[in-house]
């Protein structure tokens, strides 16, 4: 019996594999395009039968019957549209594209069955009529009204738009022909490439396939041999030079995927430290902005509403990156909150939670953390600052930036007794339209090309130019001239930022 030669055999393979692929994709696109011609036509029924609802409700409680004629009008230039019409709640024509048509009943096989009263929607049907396809989109038409003091909905009837499902047929049709078209040629040309090619590469790459397998069975001592002196050569000798760098590779992605793992989990953590919603207090106007680098740091603020009608106030920044300093935050978030409900002075929580944390820190790690309470009826804020930055105060009357800088170390590096010494505590009475900005040193330590930092004399300039703003607007302006001092300068630290005016 004649031997089919390797040459052939692999040629044939590579050409059927060739066409089953060829063929598949065919298939995959022609069903896409199928599903997209329905798609955009869906969509497109689904908007102009609520537009013409739209339209159908204003003009029948107002008469206005030229709009909906417009209306109807122009959704007959739209591309498949065959019908458009009106129907009241008991199937009789309103309005039609075939001014004949008003007045007359319309087939309830058609119209009735496709409203479903829980739905304001209606799923487009298709059914045929007079032997043609037809997608038919249909619309509630609601009008609200008032009866015996009570808010209610009463129904005008439907509006329908129709299709002829011969556009998409044709569509398909047209895209059939050119998709088939185009996979036989390449068909074609990829079978006789690869009986060429077959020629050439089948036994060099038979002898490095066999190297691959042995590679892959766990022999990185296997060398591959050939020696063709074109790029298969070179190939060979890339596959021994990989088998001997192979398991540092596969360490260093191995560590790629746990850091990248680590800092995703940091940043999901981060997230969720940052409060969704900022806390309403009447004649108050808190705003806030966060803004995560590249690098997972550990800004965080917060605030929550204490008991006695005060105002929780919390910005920190922990010294560690990553998941360590993620836990780090969520831990002296839990401690610290938790403890604001029960102490009265923003000195006392700090010394509290400093007492609870500082024997679970690892060494190296700290937080520097301000901690504010806003009394909004007295116009007081008392407040401790554990090693953060200044705090900034407008004063309206002044017209002037007044910066605090009380003293205290940062949470976590000492015990109770030299942290409570360090720290002090302060009462700020405030006047009306006074402002309080605290922020992290992501702000005043960004720098620029020329690695020239912003500093705490533009962010004052910035407040001190801008303090008629609103908090929302007034913390937007501070951030665009922050961008515009970097510009192309990549920044490594997070960004918070708290603006409050009395």
């Amino acid at each position: 019996m004649k031997q089919i030669s390797i040459k052939v055999k692999f040629g044939a393979l590579i050409g059927f594999l060739m066409a089953l692929v060829v063929i598949t994709i065919s298939v995959i696109l022609l069903n896409q395009e199928k599903k997209e011609l329905i798609k955009r036509i869906n969509r497109q029924g689904i908007i102009l039968s609520k537009n013409l609802a739209s339209t159908g409700a204003e003009g029948l409680t107002t008469s206005d019957e030229l709009a909906i004629l417009q209306t109807i009008a122009d959704i007959m230039k739209e591309e498949g549209v065959v019908e458009v019409f009106l129907l009241d709640p008991k199937g009789e024509v309103l309005a039609h594209n075939d001014i004949n048509e008003i007045g007359k009943e319309y087939d309830p096989k058609i119209w009735h069955s496709t409203f479903q009263k829980k739905e304001r929607t209606t799923k487009p049907r298709l059914y045929k009529k007079e032997g043609e396809k037809i997608y038919d989109f249909s619309y509630p038409i609601y009008v609200k009204t008032f009866k015996k003091g009570e808010r209610k909905e009463a129904l005008l009837g439907f509006s329908h738009v129709e299709f002829s499902y011969s556009v998409i047929q044709n569509a398909i049709q047209k895209a059939t022909l050119t998709v088939f078209i185009l996979a036989f040629i390449i068909l074609l040309l990829a079978i006789g490439a690869s009986f060429f090619l077959t020629r050439l590469i089948v036994g060099p790459i038979m002898t490095i396939a066999k190297g691959a397998e042995e590679i892959g069975q766990g022999n990185l001592k296997y060398k591959i041999s050939v020696n063709t002196k074109d790029e298969l050569e070179f190939l060979a000798n890339q596959f021994n030079i990989m088998t001997d760098q192979l398991e540092v590779a596969q360490q260093a992605m191995l560590e790629q995927e746990r850091l990248k793992y680590e800092l995703d989990i940091a940043t999901s953590i981060q997230s969720a430290l940052i409060p969704k919603e900022i806390p309403q207090i009447a004649g108050i106007s808190i705003s806030a902005y966060y803004n995560s680098a590249k690098e997972v740091g550990g800004d965080y603020y917060d605030f929550f509403k204490l008991d006695d009608g005060r105002l929780g106030i919390v910005i920190a920044d922990v010294s560690g990156k990553g998941v360590p300093g993620a836990m780090v935050m969520v831990m002296v978030r839990s401690v610290l909150k938790t403890l604001a409900y029960s102490t009265k002075t923003a000195f006392n929580a700090l010394i509290s939670t400093n007492n609870l944390i500082y024997q679970d820190i690892k060494k190296g790690m700290f937080i520097t953390a301000f901690y504010g309470i806003l009394d909004p009826v007295k116009m007081v804020l008392q407040f401790a600052n554990a090693g953060h930055n200044q705090l900034i105060v407008f004063r309206k009357g002044a017209n002037k930036c007044e910066t605090y800088s009380e003293p205290g170390i940062p949470l976590g590096i000492q015990g109770p007794k030299i942290f409570e010494e360090s720290l002090r505590g302060r009462f700020l009475q405030l006047q009306k339209g006074d402002l309080i900005l605290q922020y992290t040193d992501g702000i005043t330590e960004a720098k620029n090309l020329q690695g020239e930092e912003y500093e705490m004399n533009r962010l004052l300039e910035v407040v001190l130019k801008n303090n008629q703003m609103d908090t929302d607007l007034l913390i937007k302006t501070i951030i665009d001239d922050l961008n515009a001092f970097c510009g192309e300068a990549e920044q490594y630290d997070d960004i918070a930022l708290i603006a409050i005016r009395v």
